[in-house]
């Protein structure tokens, strides 16, 4: 008998995200207040990666990126930081405290240093994928992503919260939090490259390969900044510590974490 069955479609892996559409976009029209122009990030890309594309308002952009990064960075970090506090535990109020504080600081630390670090090697392997945007373009564009990052993790705070009050597991908390984190930023990567397929129409039917080495760069840099800034988390059995010691690294300790949550 003859096969009826149309062919299934399958998805090319190769290929990166489509752009963020195809036909250009109004420049942005940014509102006044800052939980307004988060919003607009939200919902306007097209709109922000236009208006970087012909270089108009990046001064204003590139503080309203900045400053929504930290805000929404510091909102995660004060749940973040307060997990001992919402769980009830033992630790000393003043401790407890301190934390909350840290990491509401630690926390923008991280996102914009990381940033700061894979600056000049993004810039320059995106000349040479076909990219012809200034420094001060590609800077903001990626404070753009930065902030839309940043923003994807502070919408998990409320969840991040419910856990902690639900929970008293110091291991979960922390392999909870890893797992925001990587889901904020690749959804910052994902938008970055779409943002620069859309600015660049020598990327719109690349290879993937530009995006796989961004989304490395950017997470081994970003852990390696993590593992020198903890704790976020303060452990309930010790007491408080600004930095702890830097000994072994941030993948070894993230496997001893998932085998006691598995235990």
């Amino acid at each position: 008998m003859e096969n009826t069955e149309e062919p299934k479609e399958s998805y090319d892996f190769t290929r990166v995200p489509p752009p963020l559409r195809r036909a250009p976009a109004e420049p942005a029209v940014l509102p006044g207040p800052l939980w307004a122009r988060m919003d607009y990030l939200l919902h306007h890309p097209d709109s922000v990666v236009e208006s970087i594309k012909r270089g108009q308002d990046l001064g204003l952009l590139t503080r309203t990126f900045v400053l929504a990064a930290a805000v929404a960075s510091a909102v995660y970090g004060v749940v973040m930081g307060g997990t001992n506090f919402f769980q009830g535990s033992e630790t000393a109020v003043t401790t407890e405290l301190l934390y909350m504080v840290t990491a509401s600081i630690k926390v923008p630390a991280l996102f914009l240093v990381t940033l700061l670090i894979v600056l000049p090697p993004m810039y320059v392997s995106g000349i040479f994928s076909g990219v012809r945007l200034s420094f001060t373009q590609v800077s903001t564009l990626l404070l753009s992503s930065t902030a839309l990052a940043t923003i994807t993790l502070a919408s998990m705070a409320m969840v991040a919260l419910f856990f902690a009050l639900t929970t008293r597991t110091y291991d979960f908390m922390k392999l909870m939090h890893v797992l925001f984190f990587a889901y904020a930023g690749l959804a910052g990567l994902i938008f970055l490259v779409r943002a620069f397929r859309y600015v660049s129409p020598r990327l719109t039917e690349g290879p993937m390969l530009i995006f796989i080495i961004w989304f490395f760069l950017y997470a081994f840099v970003g852990t390696q900044l993590a593992w020198v800034l903890r704790p976020f988390i303060g452990n309930p059995d010790l007491p408080f510590m600004l930095f702890r010691e830097q000994e072994g690294n941030f993948y070894e300790n993230l496997m001893r974490t998932l085998e006691n949550v598995l235990d």
